[in-house]
């Protein structure tokens, strides 16, 4: 199950995503079986939000774009998979 945050990343939602930084969630908890984050779920999906705005709002709140997933993988690599 995600994370209000990883929600309103997944949906594209800046807004939402912008209220659950306020309320003091951080930008790098993981979540489910790959062990997400935040930065991962806002590179990989695309179906019209506005992603690349919400991944400059995690950025801006200090996400780091290194933290990997359970199975060792950064935002970089799931980016670079997901583009082929």
């Amino acid at each position: 199950q995600n994370l209000p945050i990883h929600e309103a990343c997944k949906r594209g939602n800046v807004a939402a995503l912008r209220l659950e930084l306020a309320s003091g969630v951080s930008p790098d908890d993981q979540v489910g079986r790959a062990g997400r984050v935040s930065t991962i779920v806002a590179t990989i999906i695309d179906d019209g939000g506005d992603y690349l705005a919400c991944l400059n709002v995690l950025l801006e709140a200090g996400a780091d774009v290194n933290v990997p997933t359970r199975y060792q993988k950064t935002a970089l690599h799931i980016a670079a998979e997901c583009s082929t």
